[in-house]
């Protein structure tokens, strides 16, 4: 026998044991229990802890909902918005437009990669990819797998940098494996978080490829200082940092190839079915 009780705190461990119970009503019972239905707190009490409460906070707290924006999270209140318009959604691949892709390479744990397309004004996020202990061949074999054309693959400054043991760089490897990138220019964090916030209302994400992908920007947060009981300004670096990180190369690279009348897609004659 086991027990589980916990409050809502985004897509968490908690959330997992909530979804796995709920699929599996034979072996789980699985109870939530709202403020708002439970009659405990009165509707004068909890109308005060609405005013002195952030929407996010008496939403978790209170009406135990996976879904608020999660407190020192940096896309959370944006997320929200996307989704109430539908943003989040089926986003199909166009074949007659290029993908562009771009990555942060773990050194010793996960790579993450999104997978871009221009539509006019808007930007559609159409897949993500995410693996851990496997080679740079592997994740060239996957794009390939694809059969997308791609346009550019943008890379994190330090994919220049030799590694001790070869030698060589891994955009010199992926070069090697067909995977044409282009490194980007070191930035500061703050403006990489900065030009993600400026994207992300232009995006429209696809629900079922990017979920994964979705759930680490949605609870990408700062850090928190118990000492002095405040944030830090700095991302807390966990498993939803390679994501973030990648959407910021995203936003980096789409800056690079944008112009004053919006984005301007590359010719598909000029595009190559290979990495």
């Amino acid at each position: 026998r086991a027990l589980f009780i916990g409050t809502p705190k985004g897509k968490n461990a908690l959330w997992k044991v909530w979804e796995s119970a709920l699929a599996r009503p034979e072996e789980w019972q699985a109870l939530m229990y709202r403020a708002s239905e439970t009659g405990i707190i009165s509707p004068e009490n909890l109308a005060i802890a609405r005013r002195e409460s952030s929407e996010s906070e008496y939403e978790q707290e209170y009406e135990c909902s996976f879904m608020a924006a999660l407190e020192g999270a940096y896309y959370g209140k944006i997320f929200e918005k996307l989704e109430r318009e539908g943003k989040i959604r089926s986003v199909p691949h166009d074949p007659a437009q290029p993908v562009l892709t771009a990555w942060d390479l773990g050194f010793s744990d996960s790579t993450a990669i999104w997978f871009a397309q221009a539509a006019g004004p808007e930007i559609h996020i159409i897949d993500f990819l995410q693996a851990s202990g496997v080679g740079l061949d592997y994740y060239a074999r996957e794009l390939a797998a694809k059969g997308y054309v791609y346009r550019e693959h943008f890379l994190p400054h330090d994919a220049a940098a030799s590694e001790l043991g070869t030698g060589t760089t891994r955009i010199e490897t992926l070069r090697r494996l067909g995977v044409n990138g282009r490194v980007l220019p070191m930035a500061r964090v703050e403006d990489g978080i900065n030009a993600v916030r400026l994207l992300l209302p232009r995006c429209w994400f696809d629900a079922e490829k990017c979920m994964k992908g979705i759930d680490a920007l949605k609870l990408y947060q700062r850090e928190w200082d118990a000492r002095s009981q405040d944030w830090r300004p700095r991302p807390l670096h966990d498993w939803t940092s390679h994501a973030a990180d990648a959407f910021r190369y995203m936003a980096a690279g789409l800056g690079m190839l944008q112009n004053n009348a919006g984005f301007t897609p590359l010719k598909r004659a000029k595009a190559l079915r290979v990495c």
